[in-house]
């Protein structure tokens, strides 16, 4: 199945146009965004994030020190104003196990 359904060319885009799949309420935000971007878009308060950003040089960056992506990123708004989710999607090409 691996090798009929490829996670870059077939998957991604299929779960990106169709995000109605997790509900009908969410809607994309962002498609393969950095988590600087991402924790950016979040965080209400900057001061939290911008000593991590001089020390790492400016990217918010995994455990292993490298930068990092997110797949997909849906959000949803609630009826109280200013609230909000937001869902983050990893994509993963299929596999077929057996045994």
């Amino acid at each position: 199945m691996r090798r009929r359904m490829r996670e870059v060319d077939q998957l991604h885009p299929l779960v990106k146009d169709n995000a109605w799949l997790f509900g009908e309420e969410w809607r994309l935000s962002r498609s393969e965004p950095g988590l600087t971007t991402v924790l950016r878009d979040v965080l209400a308060d900057d001061a939290l994030l911008e000593a991590d950003l001089i020390a790492s040089g400016g990217q918010v960056l995994r455990d292993n020190g490298r930068t990092g992506r997110l797949d997909l990123v849906l959000q949803r708004t609630i009826h109280t104003p200013g609230l909000q989710h937001r869902l983050v999607i990893r994509v993963e090409a299929p596999e077929c196990r057996t045994g």
